[in-house]
């Protein structure tokens, strides 16, 4: 049926609702002192797909023993908490962020945890697989990939509700885990001189991206990340700079710093790196990946960078100190007075997505 209203009646609400969130924008701001992520509470201000839904995962370590901890990402409160019989290899949240599978060393038993109660879902073994080093899912979630032993075997699995369905095993030469496009069109497996390239239909190897020296991380593997466009991937070559390798193109880019960066980078709208001391974070804009965006000094050592959203960037302290470090300012936005924490991994919640399961 066609719109009856005047053109002026059916513009009053809509201008109406942008004046209002104007003004409150305006008035948060004047209170923080300017519109940049370093002087506003982005969780205040942020609009609705900034709103943080989910968790950051914490594991800790004291006097031998290890547990993980759940810490809201809207309020930086603890959730919950659970004791651990051993150190996980890997932590690897779903897509939708409501879940997470965790891998344990030399075993094929995988257990899958409730990101914000730690209240475990499932605890299962990978039949036919031996020792599964890493574990990664397709973007919608619909496919998992699992790394056995040296690193050349992968196995295919169909995701569904927490259930997993072995669907192939691949020979894909490479180390660290399986990363895909948006569309889990291709595949890409990375080594000390190239990221590979493998179509995901057959496994066949359709290009190869020459990239020497790519560092790899304390667990053996390489810190390729996809940004949050997939637009490129991106890593930390064997001097220390950050280098993003285009998806469509392999080519290669790599802005100049004058601080050596840890291995794993964050990846959201930004890419940041840690800088090797903890004590700075250089931020660079996927379009435009030959110069630093942003260097951003720390008040506290962190040991991680994370990307709880997109839009955002937190440093991490071994003391549970989070610094809120998505402008140009390091701002302290959580003290959780928790000590021995040895890894960050954040579980932010899309309950709008189609996954294969949340």
């Amino acid at each position: 049926m066609a719109d009856t209203r005047s053109p002026a009646r059916g513009l009053l609400i809509p201008l109406g609702t942008v004046a209002i969130v104007a003004i409150l924008i305006l008035g948060s701001a004047w209170r923080g002192g300017g519109f940049g992520f370093s002087a506003v509470d982005t969780a205040a201000l942020a609009p609705a797909r900034m709103t943080l839904d989910g968790s950051l995962l914490l594991l800790r370590e004291t006097g031998g023993s290890f547990a993980l901890v759940a810490v809201s990402l809207a309020s930086r409160e603890r959730l919950s908490a659970v004791e651990l019989d051993r150190r996980p290899l890997r932590i690897v949240p779903t897509p939708g962020g409501v879940s997470a599978f965790v891998l344990w060393p030399d075993s094929n038993r995988v257990t899958v945890f409730d990101t914000e109660t730690l209240e475990v879902q499932r605890d299962f073994t990978l039949d036919g697989v031996s020792r599964p080093t890493e574990l990664s899912f397709s973007p919608t979630g619909e496919q998992v990939f699992v790394v056995d032993g040296d690193g050349s075997e992968v196995v295919e699995y169909r995701h569904q509700r927490l259930e997993l369905t072995e669907t192939r095993r691949m020979a894909l030469a490479g180390s660290g885990p399986v990363l895909t496009n948006r569309r889990a069109t291709r595949l890409y497996r990375a080594t000390p001189e190239a990221i590979l390239v493998y179509f995901a239909q057959t496994g066949d190897l359709v290009e190869t991206y020459p990239v020497a020296g790519l560092r790899a991380t304390g667990a053996g593997t390489h810190g390729l990340r996809f940004d949050a466009n997939y637009t490129a991937l991106w890593g930390v070559d064997g001097s220390g700079r950050p280098v993003a390798v285009d998806e469509r193109s392999g080519g290669v880019s790599s802005p100049g710093v004058t601080d050596a960066l840890g291995p794993a980078p964050a990846a959201g709208e930004r890419v940041a790196y840690l800088s090797v001391d903890g004590r700075s974070v250089v931020t660079v804009d996927p379009r435009e990946p030959d110069r630093v965006a942003a260097t951003v000094d720390l008040q506290h050592t962190a040991f991680a960078v994370v990307a709880p959203d997109p839009a955002l960037l937190w440093a991490i302290s071994a003391d549970g100190v989070i610094l809120d470090v998505s402008g140009t300012v390091a701002r302290p936005i959580a003290e959780l007075d928790l000590s021995g924490i040895v890894e960050a991994v954040p579980s932010p919640v899309d309950r709008g997505g189609s996954f294969a399961c949340f």
